[in-house]
């Protein structure tokens, strides 16, 4: 596609050296059809919007691949796509115990991103992803840090609602 337009756009332009004044007409029209479809071609936020569908379209038939970019667009993509990311975080914490996850579900409750911000659903999660890494041991995908975070963010969390 690109080549053929590069070979349109150099044809438009011989023509105008050749021809002068008279084709510039058919040279303007020409760069508006290349504009149109350089406009199509190059128009990422809808590339990545049908790309983010199909994502979408393969992870209610439970691939887990897709269910996992979707997952990622948390911490890969703008406000936009947040509450998309919640609703594929919290389907995966449903059907997979997976500490990362919950995690990650906690931190959506904790700062209102894709939903509501929730201080009791916050801590909730935490509170389960904390258990299921101590239940994992060396198996958890989390890092000893992580349990250190997730204990302080439990330990906030109860100081502002005993506070209320």
């Amino acid at each position: 596609m690109k080549k053929r337009l590069r070979i349109v756009g150099k044809k438009i332009w011989r023509s105008v050296r050749r021809f002068g004044k008279t084709s510039w007409r058919f040279c303007q029209k020409g760069m508006r059809f290349i504009g149109k479809k350089l406009r199509k071609n190059f128009d990422f936020k809808a590339q990545r919007r049908l790309l983010y569908r199909s994502w979408e379209r393969a992870a209610k038939k439970n691939n887990v691949e897709a269910i996992y970019k979707l997952r990622m667009l948390y911490y890969e993509e703008t406000e936009e796509y947040y509450p998309l990311a919640f609703k594929w975080t919290q389907y995966w914490v449903q059907q997979e115990k997976d500490c990362a996850a919950m995690l990650q579900l906690a931190q959506m409750y904790d700062k209102g991103h894709g939903t509501a911000q929730d201080a009791l659903q916050a801590k909730e999660w935490y509170e389960r992803c904390l258990s299921l890494h101590i239940i994992q041991g060396k198996k958890s995908p989390l890092a000893r840090d992580a349990a250190d975070f997730i204990q302080e963010r439990i330990q906030s969390l109860r100081t502002k609602s005993s506070g209320n």
